[in-house]
């Protein structure tokens, strides 16, 4: 079964920017399922939240599409869907690793970029930010510049207010782009602040760096596609290397090659929260993903 957000104005219906991929789901021969992705952000009660899933009479496994949850969100869905007798394919173990950079930067330091990462209790009291142990962590990077964001989630859609330092030794700059970014975030801060060293990327004459996402379900690559279509394709014995070591069932990984053309991860993630690549056959994902969840189902039973 896949489990789909409702949309916001019509309660029975999908999540109209999912509305392609449920269609796909259910024509690749999954049982499909909603809930109510504004109601669990709310905070309503997980009985409202899940009144559309059914209740399983044997142990059902279940995958997530839709948007991203936070960690506490994220577990209290898995809790309430184990009531119903659902199993989410990602625990909020497995979710939580895809997404903080705390959890994963040690196992795979050697396909990403330079990170390091402070705690919000360590820099916020009483509202107040203190950029003192910011400007400490900060000191291995030089005058190279960086990246931030927090656990989860960036601001790189404001790239020049609230996520991209040109120099990290500015102090002014860091406390500039620092403030703003966590204005942006409010309450839906995570963890703290990760700051992460600015790579040059390959990239075409119209600006688009050379990436790949890839999609996996228990160590079986799903898909490998282009952003932009044409772009080089990474060494696929390191994202197998990488896939290998990954303690999810479900994931992402995203690679882009450097200027010096070397690939490097830039992203990995939850398989349920990331989006598939534009120009993408979703049906054929879809196929490809009930392909791999049933041949699961007959390992499971065998």
């Amino acid at each position: 079964m896949i489990l789909f957000p409702t949309d916001a104005l019509e309660r029975s219906e999908v999540e109209r920017d999912y509305r392609i991929e449920f269609e796909a789901a259910c024509a690749a021969g999954f049982n499909t399922a909603l809930f109510d992705f504004d109601g669990l952000r709310r905070g309503d009660t997980i009985e409202q939240i899940l009144r559309r899933v059914p209740q399983s009479i044997s142990p059902q496994a279940l995958i997530y599409r839709g948007w991203m949850l936070s960690e506490v969100d994220y577990a209290r869905l898995e809790t309430g869907l184990s009531s119903l007798g659902c199993k989410l394919i990602n625990d909020a173990g497995a979710y939580r690793f895809g997404h903080h950079a705390p959890e994963n930067y040690n196992l795979w330091q050697r396909w990403l970029p330079q990170t390091t990462w402070v705690e919000r209790e360590k820099f916020e009291a009483n509202g107040e930010v203190d950029f003192a142990p910011i400007f400490d962590a900060l000191k291995q990077f030089g005058a190279a510049p960086i990246i931030v964001k927090d656990w989860v989630k960036s601001q790189k859609h404001r790239w020049a207010q609230a996520c991209f330092i040109p120099n990290a030794s500015d102090k002014s700059a860091v406390r500039r782009i620092v403030n703003r970014f966590l204005e942006l975030q409010g309450d839906y801060l995570t963890g703290g602040l990760v700051f992460r060293q600015f790579e040059k990327l390959r990239h075409n004459e119209a600006g688009q760096t050379f990436e790949w996402r890839s999609f996996w379900f228990d160590g079986q690559l799903l898909s490998l596609s282009p952003n932009p279509v044409g772009a080089e394709k990474p060494t696929l014995e390191d994202v197998a290397e990488v896939a290998s070591q990954y303690p999810s069932r479900f994931f992402t990984l995203d690679w882009a090659q450097r200027d010096d053309g070397q690939w490097m991860m830039i992203e990995m993630g939850d398989g349920g929260v990331l989006g598939l690549p534009s120009g993408i056959d979703v049906e054929e994902w879809y196929r490809n993903l009930k392909q791999a969840f049933d041949n699961d189902a007959v390992l499971a039973s065998s």
